[in-house]
């Protein structure tokens, strides 16, 4: 995609109008950007639109969402990277940033050394189903079977080193099996198969499996995240189920270039907190399956390190190219 083709922003009249008035401030002679690593439609699209609406009015600023595709999210966050450290310039990171490091090589950029944390936006949970035909009616049960002599056990994935892959992976490592990975072109059709018994599970988004639970063309076993979720109260975590430091999440966060400054960081963290607060920014991610999470700078920073760490070690224990 060319430099000079955007993409609309969700905002007001007032942030699109030419005559709009910028309060006096450093950065209002110029827009703000969001740059959304991929192309757009997604999840993680709609949310950067979501808040890029509301810090357009509570920084009386325009803040544009800017769709640079490519290279598994390489691109956009490579531009961000070499981008000034002003604040005018923002990535939307999601698991790829911490996880392509370790599964791509010549990347020209690094989660930690090249980026200022600024906010988590949300998490997306998964949870890990089976095809109600399977005996399972818990973790535990297929865990049991799945380390019995002669088991042949499959998890799908929408490809390597996608989140689904690396959930599978990860129960491999915590529980000790050895299941079966099976990668698709797409994850439409790893689902298509584990509805027809095909696979023995697979995690995906609460998105995608909540409506097939309800219409009994799914059982869910575990929720992956570290805690029970609003989609799905009723439905254990993996944790619970009684595997140790077993959680993956989708997230969305929100980053700036290395260097910005202390006090932009702050303003922005507040802003971004601030908008995630609003009801109608809550509703929304409901609607998207999303858990609005939020933090400090120094957690989210916190956060990318330990999730670069933990995934850089199931790749490397699983031999993942």
């Amino acid at each position: 995609m060319s430099f000079n083709r955007r993409v609309c922003v969700m905002a007001g009249a007032a942030a699109l109008a030419p005559s709009y008035a910028f309060a006096a401030d450093p950065l209002t002679d110029r827009q703000m950007r969001i740059v959304v690593p991929f192309s757009a439609g997604g999840v993680g699209d709609s949310v950067a639109r979501l808040v890029a609406d509301d810090l357009s009015t509570r920084m009386n600023q325009r803040v544009l969402v800017e769709n640079r595709p490519g290279a598994g999210g390489s691109i956009g966050t490579e531009f961000v990277a070499r981008a000034p450290a002003d604040g005018a310039t923002l990535l939307l990171a999601s698991p790829g940033f911490t996880v392509n490091p370790s599964l791509q090589t010549g990347l020209k950029w690094d989660p930690i050394k090249d980026f200022t944390p600024i906010a988590m936006l949300a998490t997306i949970p998964n949870v890990i189903v089976v095809n109600p035909s399977q005996p399972y009616r818990s973790l535990a049960d297929l865990i049991s079977a799945a380390r019995k002599p002669g088991a042949n056990m499959t998890f799908g994935s929408a490809g390597i080193g996608s989140s689904p892959h690396l959930a599978g992976e990860l129960l491999n490592a915590r529980a000790n099996l050895n299941l079966v990975h099976v990668p698709y072109k797409g994850q439409s059709d790893a689902i298509a198969d584990l509805v027809t018994g095909r696979l023995t599970l697979m995690a995906i988004t609460t998105a995608l499996a909540t409506p097939l639970i309800e219409a009994g063309k799914l059982r869910a076993l575990a929720v992956t995240s570290a805690k029970r979720i609003r989609a799905l109260p009723q439905v254990p975590t993996v944790m619970e189920s009684g595997i140790n430091d077993y959680e993956i999440d989708g997230w969305l966060a929100v980053l700036a270039p290395a260097r910005t400054d202390g006090a932009k960081v702050a303003e922005l963290n507040k802003a971004i907190r601030d908008a995630l607060m609003e009801p109608r920014i809550q509703t929304a991610m409901a609607t998207l399956n999303c858990e609005v999470t939020t933090g400090s700078p120094s957690e989210l920073g916190r956060y990318l390190q330990t999730d670069r760490d933990k995934w850089a070690a199931i790749i490397k224990s699983a031999n993942i190219k």
